[in-house]
This record gives structure tokens, C-alpha cells and sequence, in this order.
């Protein structure tokens, strides 16, 4: 994908956040190059309604893209890409988008894009037939190959030097404690481990609360899921549980938090176990 149709993509998300914190849709083509691959290109946005959690293309607006693009494209085997933003959220496939990509059942293969102010994205390819199977994949999106200029690298030259290497005689003791290495690597991988499972639970919960906020599951099922989750954490010696709370405190959290869901607020951690030491 060339650099300025992705970063027309992300400034068509800027602006409906800076104008109505909400979302925005629209569309693009994939076409394959000389070398069968995809290229995506000709983002454009269509008439539509939007809000904070959802978008709506105008079907006779997206019935009018359809058949010009396919007369401008005539003879070209193109595929039409729904792509939409999800502001500061995070790019996840909410149960909203989810049945979106549903529609689009009527072709062989469909591709959907999702991103977000951050640029972060998740691009799906669902194969409808002969059996329907979907997978995300990456984009590479060019961008033209920037030359340092000879002034940056002459200054470089001119005031950086190399280190020089420090050699310490083997008669000398060290000052850090023998178990000092192992046990600081042991303390990092715990704690590269916890942040990890912290940002894995913190994706699930913004799942579930998009799909709380947009009606897909109801209160009983929402608390349900909470449950069974910290049942899997606590089975799993995980020093992470989820919050349990009252639907009153749920509805709140969906209808004022503008800046995305704060899933953080619900996960807790019930005990601690990290030592520096090892001890």
C-alpha cells in the first residue's frame, strides 16, 4: 500500500475525532501488481452516519461507489476493502464489525481493514468458498526511500567517537553480589511475563465492553464472562483478577469514558511475588 493512501486513511480518522469524536468509514479496492500480489489504493469516504462506537454507510452512496468503481476498473480483477476507524480504541474486530464482515458473504473473498489514531490496524481476508475461512495479515505500506543527507553524516564524523572498551583485571572481586545476574534476569522475565498477560486480559476486556456497549451481550452474560476469566487466571496461578461490578458501574464506564473503553480500571492484581533478590 503507497504511503499517502494509508495517511489519507488516518487523516480522514483524525479529523472525524477532532470534529465529533466518533468513527468513520469508507472504502478502498485491492488489485493485483505484475507479481500477484495485493495492492490496496483509492481510499475514499461515502455518505454515511457516525458516533463514538459506530459508523453507517448510506447504502444508495455505497450501491453508486460500487458500480462506478467497477466501470472504472472494468476488465481488472479488483476486490472491494470496507475499512473503518475505531479512534483511540484499540484496531480489534468488535462483534459490530464482525457481522459487518458477515454481509459481505455474497462474493468468494472479502477484505476488511480496522485502525486507529495510533495507526495500529488489523487487516482481515475471509474466503467465503468453497469454505469460509478468514486470517489477519500485515500491510507493507511503501514509502519512499528518504537519503541521508552529507551534512548529517560529515557532522556525525566530525563529533562522535567510539567508546573505548574498559578491560578489569581478574584479581579484582566484583562489587555486585554473585546472584545479582540471575536473579535480576529471573525478576525481568517475571515482570516481562506479568506485562504480557496484563496487556492480553486489558485486550479481551476492551473486546467485552465493546461488545457490552454495542448491545451484542447483555449485563448477565458480560458478568458471566468475568467470572469464567478469573476462574482461567486463578487455575493459571495468575496474580491477575478482573473487578467484578455492578451494572450500574459498567453502564457508566461505557457511556462517559470518550477517550475509549479503560479496561485497565477493571484488572487488579491480588497479590505480589516479584523480588528484586530472589529471596
Amino acid at each position: 500500500m503507497d504511503s499517502q493512501d494509508w495517511d489519507k486513511i488516518i487523516m480522514y480518522a483524525k479529523v472525524a475525532w477532532e470534529e465529533d469524536q466518533s468513527e468513520i468509514g469508507g472504502m478502498l479496492i485491492a488489485s493485483k501488481n505484475n507479481d500477484g500480489d495485493f495492492v490496496l489504493s483509492e481510499p475514499v469516504i461515502l455518505k454515511q452516519q457516525v458516533s463514538g462506537s459506530n459508523t453507517i454507510l448510506d447504502k444508495e452512496a455505497l450501491a453508486k461507489y460500487y458500480s462506478k468503481t467497477a466501470i472504472k476498473h472494468a476488465g481488472k480483477d479488483i476486490v472491494f476493502v470496507w475499512w473503518h476507524s475505531h479512534h483511540t480504541m484499540a484496531a480489534f474486530w468488535s462483534g459490530t464489525d464482525l457481522a459487518t464482515i458477515d454481509t459481505t458473504k455474497t462474493g468468494s473473498v472479502s477484505m476488511s481493514l480496522v485502525v486507529n489514531l495510533k495507526e495500529e490496524y488489523l487487516f482481515r481476508v475471509n474466503i467465503w468458498q468453497p469454505i469460509e475461512a478468514h486470517q489477519d495479515l500485515t500491510i507493507d505500506i511503501i514509502r519512499p526511500e528518504k537519503k541521508i543527507p552529507k551534512s548529517i553524516v560529515k557532522e556525525y564524523k566530525k563529533l562522535c567517537s567510539d567508546i573505548p572498551t574498559v578491560k578489569i583485571a581478574s584479581k579484582h572481586k566484583p562489587i555486585i553480589p554473585s546472584n545479582y545476574y540471575y536473579s535480576n534476569n529471573n525478576y525481568w522475565n517475571q515482570v516481562n511475563e506479568m506485562d504480557q498477560e496484563y496487556t492480553q486480559l486489558e485486550s479481551v476486556l476492551d473486546d467485552m465492553l465493546t461488545d457490552y456497549y454495542c448491545e451484542t451481550i447483555k449485563y448477565k452474560e458480560f458478568n458471566e464472562r468475568i467470572t469464567a476469566l478469573n476462574e482461567e487466571l486463578e487455575g493459571n496461578r495468575s496474580e491477575l483478577r478482573v473487578k467484578e461490578t455492578t451494572k450500574r458501574e459498567i453502564d457508566k464506564l461505557a457511556s462517559t469514558n470518550k477517550d475509549g473503553f479503560n479496561a485497565a480500571t477493571l484488572i487488579t492484581v491480588v497479590k505480589k511475588q516479584l523480588n528484586l533478590w530472589g529471596n
